[in-house]
C-alpha cells in the first residue's frame, strides 16, 4: 500500500494561467493548476517537497509519511501585497526567488 500526497494550489490572479511544477525529492512529480488540487501516490518514508515555475521555487519542505497515510500541502503565489512597494514588486518582478512561491502544510 502507498501513501498519498495531496497538493492544493490557492486561487490567485498572479500566474493564474501557468501550472506549478511539483518536485518530490528533487525530481518532477507533476503539476498543479490555479485553484486545483492534485493527488499522487508516494512511497512511505522521509521526503522533500518543493513547487517551482521557471527559475522561481518555494523553499524546500521535509516531511515523513507512513504507509496508508495522507500528507496535505497548500501552495500559492506569494506575491500579493497591499503596500505601494509590494504592488510595484508584483508589477515589475523585483522579488527575490524565495519570495515568489509559498508552500506550507494544510
Amino acid at each position: 500500500m502507498a501513501a498519498t500526497l495531496r497538493i492544493t494550489r490557492e486561487n490567485a490572479f498572479i500566474l493564474r494561467v501557468r501550472k506549478l511544477k511539483i518536485l518530490l525529492d528533487g525530481a518532477p512529480l507533476g503539476e498543479v493548476g490555479n485553484g486545483k488540487t492534485v493527488e499522487f501516490p508516494v512511497s512511505p518514508g522521509q521526503h522533500t517537497l518543493q513547487v517551482k515555475i521557471d527559475m522561481q521555487a518555494s523553499p524546500t519542505l521535509e516531511f515523513s509519511i507512513q504507509d496508508g497515510d495522507a500528507a496535505d500541502y497548500v501552495c500559492s503565489t506569494a506575491v500579493e501585497g497591499n503596500s505601494f512597494g509590494e504592488k510595484m514588486k508584483n508589477i515589475f518582478g523585483y522579488r527575490r526567488k524565495s519570495e515568489t512561491l509559498a508552500l506550507r502544510p494544510a
